[in-house]
């Protein structure tokens, strides 16, 4: 249905999406949208996209935490920054490369490739490798350490086989031997130590495997090697804060399930954090992870504690404990259900927060996850009288930017409509078809906001949806339309 108007002015419409008024539907939100400036042609959607991209910007996440200087996982070019060779001049010469995940008996610790001590010059077959009599092979390289204050070496080691005794592996920092071994370690293990007496100098870093002039077994294999460096005895890092469970809507009365498919009455937010110790000594530490559901405009929604009342922060608060050993790196993660207190706005964006306390004090690291938009069903009886239906209008198109007064088919604008319906009721029972009214109002203003009169300001759309969405959990119907009038 076209919209005429009679008088030639700067014109700008609003546009609301409403249900009849009738005691006989309830509905769990009204939407409104206005266009500003019809010359622009500026959608509802284009105002949630610019909305989005601030919002990013404004929550972007602080995950400041531990430097890493050195990381080697044999996954790209190798030997790339290190050296390697063979310092025994007797025998073939024999030292470090990376093989794949097929060579030898194991798989890497992670990814595809792996660092053996004999990759060049090994004798055997690959799935049966071993290394050759008179080895000294090194794989080194110089790490810097200027200006850091506390640094921590880690990697992870395999040895399938050695002779005892006789070869071993050891690990130098210069010529100071930080760790050897001479025995058969039969599981990917990993070796932390603290290097903080080296802090502020440049040294050499250097992996060496030894073997005397008889006997050969498999030897020695390497994966993600690591040199970090902090400013603090303890520190912390995000890795990642994940809204698992997200289906575009929230709906409380799922909480009267006890099946892990209707859990969508509460947010299910992963959290993941390292703990990094640049002590000697281990360290046992509370941590409590704080959750907030920010708006829009940042401000907190209210949101139920874990004893299921609200707090004055609206904050969902989780302890957790870590023993954390010295030089090593731990990593931790956290599960929370975060349930609004209060219905959420469908035409709002929410994101999630989670700021770190170690032993009461704030860490000052905070990530995010978001933004999302939700329907939000609050009702919690299955079978009641009314309609739960929510609604959003979404987006409205003019075919032009003017009118002329008395010209044909231009005296009037026709506008394409987007919105959509949600619907769950009787989510216990029968699914049923229920037809229902939908009105569409509109308003015609003049550029000092004075309304303009109309011949026609509502269009009626007679709309029909299923109780709800069968499925593994039964979902909301829905009903997505997009009209011209």
């Amino acid at each position: 249905m076209p919209l005429e108007w009679e008088n030639s002015r700067i014109l700008w419409l609003a546009f609301k999406a409403s249900d009849l008024i009738t005691q006989k539907y309830k509905w769990e939100k009204n939407a409104a949208c206005q266009i500003w400036g019809l010359q622009n042609r500026l959608s509802f959607s284009e105002l949630i996209a610019v909305g989005v991209a601030s919002l990013l910007f404004a929550f972007l996440s602080v995950c400041v935490g531990q430097t890493t200087i050195v990381s080697e996982g044999f996954e790209g070019i190798f030997p790339g920054s290190w050296n390697v060779g063979d310092g025994n001049p007797n025998g073939s010469p024999s030292y470090w490369d990376k093989v794949d995940a097929a060579f030898g008996g194991q798989s890497p610790r992670s990814g595809n490739w792996k660092g053996y001590c004999a990759g060049i010059g090994y004798a055997g077959a690959t799935n049966a490798p071993r290394y050759t009599n008179y080895m000294t092979a090194y794989m080194s390289r110089t790490i810097n350490l200027s200006g850091y204050s506390r640094v921590n070496l880690r990697f992870w080691n395999l040895v399938p086989s050695i002779e005892t005794g006789w070869d071993y592996c050891r690990v130098l920092l210069d010529s100071t031997v930080l760790w050897s071994n001479g025995v058969a370690i039969g599981n990917w293990t990993e070796v932390s130590t603290n290097l903080n007496a080296f802090a502020g100098t440049t040294r050499t870093l250097r992996f060496e495997f030894v073997s005397d002039s008889i006997i050969n077994y498999e030897g020695w294999y390497l994966d993600d090697i690591e040199v970090t460096a902090g400013t603090a005895p303890i520190m912390e890092q995000f890795s990642s804060l994940t809204l698992t469970n997200y289906t575009g809507y929230v709906i409380d009365a799922d909480a009267l399930s006890n099946s892990p498919a209707y859990h969508r009455y509460a947010l299910r937010v992963r959290a993941v954090f390292v703990a990094e110790n640049f002590t000697p000594a281990p360290s046992n530490i509370t941590y409590r992870l704080q959750y907030r559901l920010l708006n829009s405009a940042g401000v907190a929604f209210p949101i139920y504690e874990t004893n299921g009342l609200t707090n004055v922060t609206y904050t969902y608060n989780l302890l957790t404990n870590a023993n954390v050993g010295g030089g090593q790196r731990l990593t931790l993660t956290n599960f929370a259900a975060i349930r609004p207190a209060a219905r959420l706005n469908p035409y709002d964006t929410y994101t999630i927060e989670c700021r770190l306390f170690r032993g009461g004090i704030d860490t000052g690291l905070v990530c995010t996850d978001g933004p999302y938009q939700f329907f939000h069903f609050t009702n919690m009886v299955s079978g009641d009288a009314a309609l739960n239906i929510l609604t959003r209008l979404n987006s409205v198109q003019t075919n032009r930017i003017y009118m002329v007064n008395g010209a044909p088919n231009r005296s009037n604008f026709i506008f394409r409509v987007n919105f959509e319906t949600h619907r769950y009721d009787n989510f216990g029972g029968v699914n049923m078809v229920t037809f229902y009214p939908l009105a569409l109002e509109y308003t015609l203003f003049a550029s000092n906001g004075v309304p303009v009169a109309t011949k026609t300001n509502r269009v009626v759309l007679n709309l029909g949806s299923y109780s709800y969405q069968p499925g593994t959990s039964n979902s909301p119907g829905a009903v997505c339309a997009d009209v011209q009038y």
